[in-house]
């Protein structure tokens, strides 16, 4: 059946085809614990059996949705994306609706055979909408080639406290009004380039301490501070023809003192579809995480989300147990049939949109495009920034450095920063010495100190954070130790800015707002080979001093 077709018989759909075109079920490491076998994991020696299972999943639950996973803890080749969503299409009654998380930056599923595009909040760094809407058409370009046509980004949540964890660089800043402006240049920019966005996480996370990955967040906004900060980036994506727009895990007492965004009708439908005129397609977050846990068990909370007016479950803990609840609750009269409909034919309208009934799918050829790296490396260039432009931060010519590093991601969302720097630096006339540090636990041990005898020789020293600050490392007594030892001191924060709360302001800081090839290129030529560091600061963070 064609989209079109689908589209003029949504009537008269049996309820079990309507309910199951409204599930948005994972592929990969990340499907139900039912479509994996097992409680969960990266089942690398799987694949094949789980991408089977979901197939006939799809055709035995009518999905009307698929979001892309790679199948195990190492991303996939672009060859094997594009071959895994193009056999998912083959099983499909109706054509699929197949998006993926591709914010860029730290969140980017579609990399190996592409060029790794930065993220939100290193675009927002450059200052430049250009070099914005040239990411989003190379972001629809990656999509499109290996068959998928939505992504869930841009994030549109206004990252007002600095240590937010969920959020943070995924977010264009702390300024609504730059924010607002990113929001809608991106959104225009996958629109011509045919991939649809989504924006997330409504209502926004950018004032919360608690990821919704694992509890549920409470966001304290007044609506007067809402109206002025969270709401800006939304209403000017909105307004720039956003597709699509997910419900955020969070409980916001000001919009609704009873429920938490995903199962509050006031948020969803009354501010939402009525306040802010969304006519688009509305999908929960995923049901899987610790913030979407409900009394009621998370079959039910699939209803109650559906109740609040939203158009696409997402991720649902147990497929047939979510289904057969929503499909109960039709039959009961507890959810209305033609708000179900009503929703169907928003997500069908967009696969129209599309052209799902004869998709476009580029070869992979687009993906070897020189112009791609040139863009990525021109971005990083321009978003890398100084704390302090009085204090220098390129190296002296031909130093002995001991680099100091957290080493290879366990998450493999980035470049080993050791590798990157210790070659540009070596290149660049430098002695090197290396340490590796662990930036999350487990990995590389605790700091042990440099003697008197290692720093022997040396002149200064290069010290990389990744995600320290939410691991506890002890930065500002490292550094401490390295000043004794008579190094200067230079920092190179990954990722967040907020690292530099706990860098005193006689050292250098260097930020890169993410830690793909480019990113930490781009700071190794600031140190090595004095370029200037182009780059603003989209986030305010406070420092050691503020703090004592």
């Amino acid at each position: 059946m064609t989209v079109q077709q689908a589209l003029d018989s949504v009537e008269s759909w049996s309820d079990e085809v309507l309910i199951g075109q409204l599930f948005s079920v994972a592929s990969g490491g990340h499907a139900a614990k039912d479509i994996l076998g097992f409680g969960g994991g990266h089942p690398e020696d799987k694949f094949q059996e789980v991408h089977d299972r979901l197939k006939q999943y799809i055709q035995k639950y009518h999905l009307g949705a698929i979001i892309y996973f790679p199948p195990g803890g190492d991303h996939e080749p672009v060859e094997n994306i594009r071959k895994s969503t193009l056999d998912l299409q083959e099983a499909a009654a109706i054509p699929l609706l197949i998006s993926t998380d591709q914010e860029n930056g730290t969140v980017a599923r579609v990399r190996v055979g592409a060029t790794h595009m930065p993220g939100a909040m290193a675009l927002g760094a450059t200052g430049d909408l250009e070099t914005v809407t040239e990411v989003g058409h190379v972001t629809g370009e990656q999509l499109r080639s290996v068959g998928i046509f939505q992504t869930f980004a841009p994030v549109a949540d206004v990252n007002v406290v600095s240590e937010n964890p969920g959020v943070n660089i995924r977010s264009a800043g702390s300024d609504p009004v730059r924010a607002a402006e990113q929001l809608a240049a991106t959104t225009k920019a996958l629109a011509e380039a045919g991939i649809a966005s989504t924006l997330k996480h409504f209502p926004g996370y950018g004032s919360a301490s608690v990821d919704p990955h694992l509890g549920l967040p409470s966001v304290t906004l007044s609506r007067e501070r809402w109206d002025e900060t969270e709401r800006l980036p939304f209403q000017a994506a909105i307004d720039a023809g956003a597709d699509s727009v997910m419900l955020g895990h969070a409980a916001f007492p000001a919009l609704d003192p009873e429920n938490s965004a995903t199962f509050s009708r006031p948020i969803v439908t009354d501010l939402l579809r009525g306040d802010l005129g969304f006519e688009g397609v509305i999908v929960t977050d995923a049901m899987d995480m610790g913030g979407a846990e409900r009394p009621e068990g998370a079959a039910e909370a699939c209803v109650i989300a559906l109740q609040a007016g939203a158009d696409q479950i997402l991720m649902p803990v147990d497929l047939p147990e979510a289904y057969d609840a929503v499909l109960a609750a039709l039959r009961e009269g507890r959810l209305d049939r033609d708000e179900l409909i009503a929703s169907a034919k928003r997500i069908l309208k967009l696969k129209l949109k599309l052209g799902l009934d004869n998709p476009q799918v580029p070869q992979l050829d687009v993906l070897k495009n020189p112009a791609h790296i040139e863009l990525a490396r021109h971005a990083a260039a321009h978003s890398v920034a100084e704390r302090d432009s009085a204090i220098d931060a390129a190296l002296a010519p031909n130093a002995s450095v001991l680099l100091v590093h957290p080493g290879i991601d366990p998450q493999k969302r980035g470049a080993n920063p050791g590798e990157v720097l210790s070659e540009i630096l070596a290149d660049a006339g430098h002695r090197v010495e290396q340490i590796q540090w662990g930036a999350t636990e487990g990995e590389g041990g605790p700091w042990k100190g440099v003697t008197a005898a290692q720093a022997a020789g040396l002149d200064e020293a290069v010290v990389v954070l990744r995600d320290g600050w939410k691991d506890n490392l002890p930065v500002a007594e490292v550094l401490q130790e390295l000043s004794e030892h008579g190094l200067k001191i230079h920092v190179v924060a990954l990722r967040s800015p907020h690292e530099a709360a706990a860098v005193s302001r006689d050292h250098a800081v260097l930020f890169t707002y993410g830690d793909n090839f480019f990113a930490i290129e781009a700071a190794g030529n600031v140190l090595a080979k004095g370029a200037k560091p182009l780059g603003g600061l989209p986030m305010a963070v406070s420092d050691l001093e503020s703090q004592n």
